[in-house]
C-alpha cells in the first residue's frame, strides 16, 4: 500500500468518525475520537479498528497513542513505515 493510498483511506475514515466539517491531510487523528471525553484506551475503538482493517494489521495501544497525536499526513507516513517494518 502506498503512502498516498493510506492517506486517502485515512481521510475516508476521518470523515466517518470525526465531527469536523472537513477532512484533509492536515486534520488531526485525535478528532476521530471524542475530544470532550476521549477514551482511556484506544484499542477496540471503532476508528482504530477501521485503521487496523485498512492496513490488515493489529495496532497495539502504544502505537495507537503515538498516531493519535499526529495529522493524517503524518499518520499516513508512520503507518507506511509501520507496514514496511512488519512485512
Amino acid at each position: 500500500m502506498t503512502k498516498q493510498k493510506i492517506l486517502q483511506e485515512l481521510i475516508k475514515i476521518h470523515k466517518k468518525y470525526s465531527f469536523e466539517r472537513y477532512s484533509d491531510e492536515t486534520s488531526q487523528m485525535c478528532t476521530m475520537w471524542s475530544t470532550d471525553d476521549p477514551p482511556d484506551i484506544l484499542e477496540d475503538t471503532e476508528p482504530l479498528e477501521a485503521i487496523c482493517n485498512m492496513i490488515n494489521k493489529d495496532i497495539d495501544e502504544d502505537y495507537a497513542v503515538e498516531i493519535y497525536d499526529m495529522t493524517l499526513k503524518e499518520a499516513a507516513m508512520s503507518l507506511y513505515i509501520f507496514l514496511k517494518e512488519n512485512e
